[in-house]
């Protein structure tokens, strides 16, 4: 059984009929968010699966995909899956930190007709924004963020993203990798 963390409520049953137990994206979807696993006894005890090795080498250069699974041990060796789902990526291909400004590029992944995006932003965590500056066409897009401008506001976390001429939000990052928690890893030092 699959329960969703955030909402306990929510779970997905799934019928073992061998050992190993093999989940896929061919399966019944997953919303968004960590799904941790449990073996369902008999008497409706739940066990937690303990990981053992979480093989996501296949999920790197996954292609484009907006369904996103990683399977992944907890710091308490549970096995638990992080899953995206999204409409829009905006994938970095390439991220340069300088002394002065960071130069951001990457390009659009999308589920339906082409956006177009008009403006990039640095948000602080308490909400704060700062503009960056932004070049785009082709579904690709280049980003300029001035240090200077963030260093201002006495924020030192920044999230980037993109906006579209509908006003949508697409998050900047590397949603297509196999780390579960990327917002621990991929964080670039403080500049001074």
């Amino acid at each position: 059984m699959c329960r969703l963390r955030a909402d306990p409520g929510t779970t997905l049953h799934l019928p073992q009929t061998s050992a190993p137990l093999v989940l896929s994206r061919r399966q019944p979807c997953l919303a968004g968010g960590r799904w941790d696993l449990f073996v369902e006894g008999r008497d409706g005890t739940l066990t937690r699966l303990t990981a053992g090795l979480c093989d996501t080498r296949n999920l790197v250069g996954g292609g484009d995909n907006l369904n996103v699974w990683i399977p992944y041990a907890t710091d308490k060796d549970n096995l638990s899956i992080r899953v995206w789902q999204r409409s829009q990526h905006a994938v970095v291909d390439h991220m340069d930190v300088g002394t002065d400004d960071t130069h951001v590029a990457g390009r659009l992944v999308e589920a339906g007709a082409a956006s177009t995006v008009t403006a990039a932003l640095a948000e602080s965590r308490s909400g704060r924004s700062a503009e960056a500056q932004l070049t785009s066409g082709d579904g690709r897009f280049r980003m300029v963020v001035d240090h200077g401008r963030l260093a201002a506001t006495g924020e030192d976390i920044w999230d980037l993203w993109l906006r579209t001429a509908e006003g949508e939000p697409i998050r900047v990052g590397f949603p297509l990798d196999d780390i579960a928690e990327p917002s621990e890893v991929a964080v670039y030092p403080a500049w001074s």
